[in-house]
């Protein structure tokens, strides 16, 4: 029987994308990088690539911006080149002011690599042209035609990689659905199965500390072994941070009052008479 519904939303013109896998395989990009590159690559060709609306975009600070530009240029997805003091670029920059500005070349191949940094003059610059605009390379390209997924799985893909990452079973399984069907359904199941392991098997190593009577205890346990694996999908779980967890729970907070004898309650009373 399954045990949940999926309300998904329809694949309208203009509302989706669909990225190169070799993006989301490429280790070597941090996770803002990749998320910064997925949204450029959903943006048309002639799109003004502005830093202050992918920071607003991707919700992220002028520092992780940056180092998320940094990562790109290092392995060849990103590109950028200065234009001369003496460019006049409407609504962006006088000609011989300070202000510095950059033309960006993107590709989704990761084959730009690191060069010199060129200056554009007017006369490698067409009239008129945006001063920052995300270009195709003109350089040859493989034949090979790499599996494409859509936004919705690369951004699954994103969140679950501290699933399939360091499973060497569920990865080759995962590229396997992807190369065929690239079907996010399908791909859930697998992930799905994967993380009811993982919370049988860890619920099952505290199971011998449970006691008589800890109800409430095991039911706040599971609530949280729910929350880590099937929202946060946290399953390399540090040094016994269940057994602590579950040692927190039983012993301190849901720790049951010790009950006293009428005589001592009495020997504290005489001891310690109330007005």
């Amino acid at each position: 029987m399954k045990n949940k519904k999926v309300i998904r939303k329809k694949n309208e013109s203009g509302k989706f994308t669909t990225i190169n896998l070799s993006v989301l395989n490429d280790t070597r990009l941090s996770t803002t990088a990749r998320l910064l590159l997925i949204s450029i690559l959903s943006d048309s060709d002639e799109f003004t690539l502005s830093q202050e609306l992918y920071k607003k975009r991707l919700g992220i600070g002028q520092s992780a911006y940056l180092n998320a530009i940094s990562n790109l240029e290092e392995f060849g997805y990103l590109r950028k080149t200065g234009l001369e003091n003496d460019v006049s670029i409407p609504k962006n920059k006088k000609a011989d002011s300070n202000k510095t500005i950059y033309f960006y070349t993107i590709s989704e191949y990761g084959n730009l690599g690191k060069e010199a940094p060129k200056i554009e003059t007017q006369e490698t610059k067409a009239n008129n042209q945006p001063a920052i605009k995300v270009i195709p390379e003109t350089i040859e390209q493989p034949t090979i035609q790499e599996p494409v997924v859509s936004y919705e799985l690369a951004e699954y893909l994103q969140k679950t990689a501290n699933v399939y990452l360091s499973n060497d079973d569920l990865s080759s399984k995962l590229v396997s659905e992807i190369e065929t069907t690239a079907s996010i359904k399908n791909v859930k199941k697998l992930i799905d199965t994967e993380l009811i392991r993982v919370y049988n098997e860890t619920f099952d190593s505290i199971r011998h500390l449970i006691k008589p009577n800890s109800e409430k205890s095991v039911k706040e346990f599971k609530q949280w072994l729910k929350k880590e694996i099937f929202e946060n999908f946290n399953i390399h779980f540090k040094n016994q941070t269940p057994r602590s967890k579950w040692a927190h729970i039983s012993l301190i907070k849901n720790k049951k009052k010790a009950t006293v004898d009428y005589e001592t309650q009495m020997s504290d009373y005489y001891e310690n008479p109330r007005d």
